[in-house]
């Protein structure tokens, strides 16, 4: 079987990998030509679902994880926790996240990508759902068979997901720049104004939340 053939060398591959990345794998991303993201969920699978046997492997349906390569993912500090879809898609939208800390919406084009996410695929693939398919009675919207469920949706909003490139305001760099600027200034002003109420992590919070309700 060529994945028993090759399963000591891939376990290699996935330690390196997790060395060298601190993100997932990209779905169908090849790395070492191996598809690094399946292979990774295959780990998962086998050690989640299969059947632990007396010398310390795990088997599940034909695969087997042997005790030494579970012992050297272990070292490796490798998550064994098969990610649901909900998490998959909260990781993405945090990365999202993160890439506008540095960069505005418009910078986003059907080639961005940032870290291990194709960030410009991901969006629009997001939007085509969302302005071209049909609502459900559950809050859902489907179109040709892809649905993004109401709980992505309201994720998504409280991120102040825009829905519509065309909502997009064109900001140059250097306005964008002059942007972050203001902001940074104004939040150091507001902790500066509030450092004597400053006591807990629930009282940085409620700073937080007053400057968001200022950007508003």
């Amino acid at each position: 079987m060529v994945f028993e053939e090759r399963f000591d060398d891939n376990i290699n591959f996935v330690v390196e990998y997790m060395n060298n990345f601190e993100e997932e794998p990209r779905k169908n991303e090849i790395y070492k030509g191996i598809y690094i993201s399946r292979f990774i969920h295959k780990i998962r699978c086998i050690y989640n679902k299969g059947k632990k046997l007396e010398d310390g492997s795990i088997m599940y349906k034909d695969d087997i994880l042997k005790k030494e390569q579970i012992e050297l993912l272990i070292k490796n500090n490798f998550d064994f926790n098969i990610k649901s879809d909900f998490e998959m898609f909260k990781y993405k939208a945090y990365l999202l996240e993160e890439y506008l800390q540095e960069n505005s919406w418009n910078s986003i084009k059907e080639n961005t990508i940032y870290k291990n996410l194709d960030i410009g695929r991901w969006v629009n693939y997001i939007r085509n759902i969302y302005n071209n398919g049909k609502k459900l009675e559950d809050g859902s919207i489907v179109y040709k068979k892809k649905k993004l469920s109401k709980e992505k949706i309201d994720y998504l909003n409280k991120k102040r997901f825009i829905w519509n490139k065309n909502e997009v305001e064109y900001i140059s760099k250097e306005d964008f720049n002059a942007k972050k600027r203001y902001l940074l200034i104004s939040f150091k002003e507001l902790l500066n104004n509030s450092k004597n109420e400053i006591k807990t992590k629930k009282d940085i919070d409620k700073i937080n939340k007053m400057f968001i309700k200022k950007l508003d």
